[in-house]
């Protein structure tokens, strides 16, 4: 570790500091017998901070991010890529299942990696089936994740997350019809607000490609009130809705 960072942490910091203390931090996921656990703190930590502090660590973690390669090379051999680092996500999930509070955690985190645009840069690796297999992984982990919660906060960021995957996956040319029939089924949820929140989520994923979907899409999740009761023609507008792709 002093090898690896013993010039960048000679210089002088202020550890009060986030701007100088959060890099660092960040850098100590490079070494990947500490990995898993210094990411699951970095995310805890999170949790604790205020929105403003949040955003600030936010925007050093996509700057992070941008700065690693996609996949490890022989030239970095051990160090994180972006491939990497989702996959240390997905391992967390899985560790945690269920478990609130890291869950909650990650699957934020998660959310700002792709909503962020990182994936976008999977095309850059010679494998072109990286992405989808990737897609199909946080998915998997997300879908188990979200499997009978009834958190709000965790089924919001679920949804958004996995119409993040299908955004991406839209413009890279893969089938996301497994993805929109998972989120299609929000729109018949037991509590309203996640009804509304599935509805304009699959509408952002519309609005972004709308020459790859039926027009008659937009009517369907505009008009309907998706917090209406279900028996109010909420079920029949979600098989339609369903039925799009």
């Amino acid at each position: 570790m002093r090898h690896h960072f013993g010039a960048f942490y000679s210089q002088e910091k202020n550890w009060s500091d986030l701007g100088d203390l959060i890099p660092c931090a960040f850098g100590l996921l490079h070494f990947e017998p500490y990995r898993l656990n210094v990411l699951e703190g970095l995310l805890l930590s999170l949790g604790g901070l205020t929105e403003s502090l949040v955003r600030h660590v936010n925007t050093s973690l996509n700057a992070f991010l941008y700065e690693l390669n996609v996949v490890e090379s022989d030239l970095d051999a051990g160090k994180l890529s972006v491939v990497g680092f989702m996959d240390c996500c997905v391992k967390l999930l899985e560790m945690n299942l269920k478990h609130d509070r890291v869950s909650n955690a990650i699957l934020e985190s998660v959310k700002i990696v792709v909503n962020g645009g990182v994936l976008d840069r999977l095309g850059e690796a010679d494998d072109q089936e990286l992405g989808q297999r990737l897609v199909t992984r946080v998915f998997g982990a997300v879908k188990k994740e979200l499997f009978k919660s009834k958190d709000v906060k965790k089924l919001t960021s679920g949804i958004q997350i996995v119409t993040s995957l299908m955004d991406y996956s839209l413009g890279a040319g893969y089938e996301i019809k497994t993805l929109w029939e998972f989120v299609t089924k929000y729109l018949i949820h037991p509590f309203p607000a996640m009804r509304r929140v599935a509805a304009e989520e699959l509408y952002l994923v519309y609005s972004g490609h709308a020459d790859m979907f039926p027009i008659e899409i937009e009517g369907l999740l505009l008009e309907q009130a998706w917090e209406a009761p279900l028996d109010s023609g909420v079920r029949d507008t979600q098989r339609q809705v369903a039925q799009c792709i």
